[in-house]
């Protein structure tokens, strides 16, 4: 990398107060990308839910056990199940085709988004303004998270079909009225929204990372600083990523990336499931480089590259 003399200066004074590098401090949360993923995937993921409830309600029926010649709705059980087996054949592609339209949308804003903040950061660290040309990376990172996300959001909804069919039948069997399982239906409609919130979470976490090691990359960079946010809920332990604050690590060299959890698989901050942890850009300044050290990670010292 070339800078102009008066940056140079400026970052090799920063660089002998942090040890003989500079890092660049780059917004990979995307909060408006996510925002929209979150209400977009669950709005889609209720309207879907609402329409299989009251279907179902509608046509709701029991079988006569200890009923005491309560009045129901006079339909055949066989109506329940039919409705329900019509859900899932035709209702439920349509949610899918409709939630991987708010996914794709959901990466292009955050491909966007993470464009901007990268060259800022880059300019204001660097002096340089650096251009983000096309990079087939990002057809084949679109094509994982369009397929990995389509895939939970359809685990969601099966697991979500089959938790409102068990309700139902139970009440079927049990004489349950109406008000009470509707109201049984509704618990198990939060829990679904809950968890779809919990996927557009950390998707757009691991999305954000995979599109920030990929900038750095392609600016050049090598090395990136293992950043947590530094409360009470960074963990620790076998996998803990409270040791790993502060560490420098070489991109690509995967066999010696640290333990991220207690499974003993190895990775890169946001990796993990709900991992709140970032990659901060590390630029080698004049005079020196990167020493690796025992655990994999890299000390950076005085020498000529």
């Amino acid at each position: 990398m070339r800078f102009n003399k008066k940056r140079w200066n400026y970052l090799n004074s920063k660089a002998k107060a942090l040890g003989g590098y500079t890092t660049i401090d780059i917004k990979t949360k995307i909060r408006t990308a996510e925002t929209y993923y979150k209400n977009a995937l669950d709005k889609e993921l209720r309207a879907f839910l609402f329409s299989v409830i009251d279907d179902t309600l509608d046509n709701y029926t029991t079988i006569p056990k200890a009923i005491n010649n309560s009045v129901y709705i006079n339909n055949s059980v066989n109506d329940v199940i039919k409705i329900l087996h019509k859900a899932i054949k035709t209702k439920l592609p349509v949610f899918i085709n409709n939630a991987k339209k708010v996914i794709l949308k959901w990466f292009k804003n955050s491909n966007d988004y993470s464009k901007r903040a990268f060259k800022d950061a880059f300019n204001k660290a660097t002096g340089i303004n650096i251009s983000i040309h096309y990079n087939k990376q990002y057809d084949d990172l679109l094509k994982v998270f369009l397929e990995k996300n389509a895939g939970l959001v359809q685990n969601l909804a099966n697991q979500s079909i089959n938790s409102i069919q068990n309700i139902i039948y139970d009440g079927m069997v049990n004489g349950l009225r109406p008000e009470s399982l509707r109201k049984n239906l509704m618990n198990t409609l939060d829990i679904s929204s809950k968890r779809a919130k919990f996927i557009a979470r950390d998707q757009s976490a691991k999305l954000n990372a995979s599109l920030n090691q990929i900038k750095q990359k392609e600016a050049g960079i090598e090395f990136f600083e293992w950043i947590t946010v530094e409360d009470e809920r960074v963990s620790t332990g076998k996998g803990g990523h409270k040791q790993l604050h502060g560490k420098i690590y070489k991109w690509g060299d995967v066999s010696n990336y640290p333990v991220i959890d207690s499974a003993g698989n190895r990775g890169v901050p946001s990796q993990r499931p709900n991992c709140r942890c970032v990659a901060r850009a590390v630029i080698l300044l004049k005079d020196y480089e990167a020493k690796q050290l025992s655990d994999g990670s890299y000390k950076i010292i005085k020498g000529r590259i």
